[in-house]
């Protein structure tokens, strides 16, 4: 450095380094993105389960990467299909994600299901709460 440089926000070392991601103007707003197809385990695949907080949920994963849900405790009728992304972390372990843009929800769920648990964590509204929980003995139908 220089008499006349002044020295860099980020240190001596300068900026960290980006990882290959791109300069992004502030203010843009990408599109949704994710690298590759989703994976096809789940298709035609329905999941029962109770988290610990108590609410029991039914999942519904049909053959064109829709998901519905329908919150088993209050009887509450199915909602969906919702598009879903989902990746095969390793057998038989999926990271399922979905968004609802018009209610700011966010869902990303990692359901396993040899040893048959699902963890979630969610953005909800109201008020934009947050949802961090797991299922145990999570019940598995397959279809076709």
């Amino acid at each position: 450095m220089t008499d006349t440089q002044a020295p860099s926000p980020a240190g001596p070392a300068g900026p960290p380094p980006t990882v290959g991601l791109p300069d992004v103007p502030e203010g843009y707003v990408a599109e949704d993105y994710v690298d590759g197809p989703s994976s096809p385990g789940l298709l035609n695949t329905t999941l029962e389960y109770e988290y610990t907080i108590g609410n029991s949920y039914k999942l519904m994963f049909n053959g064109d990467f829709g998901v519905s849900f329908q919150m088993m405790n209050d009887n509450s009728e199915a909602r969906g299909p919702l598009p879903y992304r989902a990746r095969e972390i390793r057998p038989n372990m999926y990271l399922v994600h979905w968004l609802i843009k018009e209610f700011s929800i966010h869902v990303a769920l990692v359901i396993d299901l040899e040893m048959a648990t699902i963890s979630v964590a969610a953005v909800m509204p109201p008020g934009q709460w947050e949802f961090f929980d797991t299922a145990k003995d999570v019940r598995v139908t397959k279809t076709a």
